[in-house]
């Protein structure tokens, strides 16, 4: 996904002085707001977000802050950042990454800051590897952040289907939950039986529209979807959306994009 770096917002802090965690270190996401307004516009969220670096750097005189920030229009800007360690919920900063909502999520939380976020947590997850734990700021702190509508939207996203062995194999558990996070999106109404038909698969077709959607130009013909090693433009697009290396195959015995997979499908909604 594309973020926009600190460096294209303007920030001029020194985010690394709190510290450095590898992905793997992380167990999940906090989410806050910032309880300002939206901003109407990219440069208006970016005046809001150096207002947060200087609150939180001249005036709280911590060392870090968020480590993404995402606003009204599902921009998502680099704060603290990836590897940096943020100061965004006291006992969690190095476990949790923060991510925060430019805006009152008390009185709104626009759709496409709630599919920016959730795509952010699925990038997330791949860099981490494991699936993610995602909280409010008052689950894990004394507040009332990240607001009503925000704290709603967590617990109506919680998935309750047994988590996937992160094993890269594209076998019947992997295939049912696609089915499922597929059927949740709308787009497929075929039996959740864990089964790739050939040679047209509706599981298939259905995940060639979703990738469609996010920028592929497929053919929805409903084939393509194998781990045998042999290459095709449907997992060449899976590889591209998943953020893996894009060679066209999914490589046996275990591969990488379907570990990615996997990790995307524990995190909830596609």
């Amino acid at each position: 996904m594309d973020i926009i770096t600190r460096g294209q917002w303007g920030s001029t802090r020194d985010v690394f002085r709190a510290g450095i965690v590898a992905p793997g270190r992380r167990v999940g996401v906090v989410l806050h707001h910032s309880v300002t307004g939206q901003g109407g516009s990219r440069s208006a969220v970016q005046d809001l977000l150096r207002m947060i670096e200087r609150l939180d750097r001249d005036t709280n005189h911590w060392p870090g802050t968020y480590n993404y920030a995402v606003d009204y229009a599902g921009r998502v800007y680099e704060m603290s950042g990836r590897d940096g360690v943020g100061t965004h919920a006291a006992g969690h900063n190095t476990a949790y990454w923060g991510i925060c909502f430019i805006g009152d999520g008390r009185k709104s939380y626009p759709s496409d800051a709630q599919r920016a976020t959730a795509a952010l947590v699925s990038e997330l997850q791949v860099a981490a590897g494991h699936p993610l734990q995602v909280v409010g700021h008052q689950d894990v702190n004394e507040t009332e952040c990240p607001g009503a509508l925000i704290e709603a939207t967590l617990h109506a996203a919680a998935p309750s289907d047994a988590m996937l062995t992160v094993d890269g194999r594209l076998g019947p558990a992997t295939v049912s939950l696609l089915q499922q996070r597929l059927r949740t999106a709308g787009l497929y109404d075929g039996p959740v039986d864990g089964r790739i038909d050939v040679p047209h698969s509706a599981t298939v077709a259905a995940l060639q529209t979703y990738l469609n959607a996010h920028g592929a130009h497929l053919v929805v013909d409903g084939a393509g979807l194998w781990q045998t090693g042999t290459p095709s433009a449907t997992i060449t697009a899976l590889q591209t959306w998943l953020g893996t290396p894009a060679d066209g195959t999914l490589s046996l015995p275990s591969s990488a994009a379907v570990k990615a997979l996997q990790v995307r499908l524990n995190g909830g909604p596609l």
